[in-house]
């Protein structure tokens, strides 16, 4: 374990998100705005949409079609401007207008499932999670830590007690970066990772 945590600090010493955000409100919207579509691209759009909707008692139900106007460069806007509105919706009714900061009231909410609950916590509040997305569960893979058939939850489970639920949000985080990055899915850029001598791919495929 301390190899690799190593090799991750040398390569990605200080990580951080690359979603822009003001605050909690901001940043949950933004991880939901994410699904099935890059940081950039939510970045792109989101000044214009928080600029006209800076907290959740901006949103009313007419507000729809201006919503899914704004967020449809992302892909899927007629879901997540629907999920933008109800969210508000039940922040407002249910948490007297404030973002919660459990998970279980988290998951609560509409578009928000376990994965973007628990990045949110990692980011906004450094809560002790190890969220699997594609680029985790790809860099844990080709270290060997996992199966290619493991599910994310399954993932998690097992990286957590891989990195004996150690500072598991900033180890979500340089996954995240070192798969956006250096283990791409095609054509990963080896000769710049630090973790070769302990990735499986890399024994397999050089």
């Amino acid at each position: 374990m301390k190899s690799l945590i190593d090799g991750l600090d040398k390569m990605i010493a200080k990580p951080v998100t690359e979603l822009d955000y003001q605050d909690d409100y901001t940043l949950l919207i933004s991880i939901m705005l994410s699904a099935q579509t890059t940081d950039k691209k939510v970045n792109d759009i989101s000044p214009e949409l928080f600029e006209n909707y800076p907290n959740p008692d901006s949103i009313k139900e007419e507000d729809y079609e201006k919503i899914e106007s704004i967020i449809r460069p992302l892909g899927l806007s007629k879901t997540k401007a629907n999920n933008i509105i109800k969210i508000a919706s039940l922040i407002k009714e249910q948490f007297g207008g404030k973002i919660p900061s459990t998970y279980e009231d988290l998951i609560k909410l509409p578009g928000i499932g376990n994965k973007t609950a628990k990045v949110f916590l990692v980011e906004f509040y450094k809560q002790n999670y190890f969220p699997v997305d594609t680029h985790v569960k790809r860099v844990a893979t080709r270290l060997g830590k996992v199966n290619e058939k493991d599910s994310p939850e399954v993932v998690e489970k097992k990286m957590s007690q891989f990195f004996k639920n150690i500072d598991l949000a900033k180890r979500h985080q340089q996954f995240v970066l070192h798969g956006r990055y250096t283990c791409v899915a095609r054509k990963p850029k080896c000769e710049q990772c630090s973790l070769t001598s302990l990735c499986k791919y890399y024994k397999e495929s050089f």
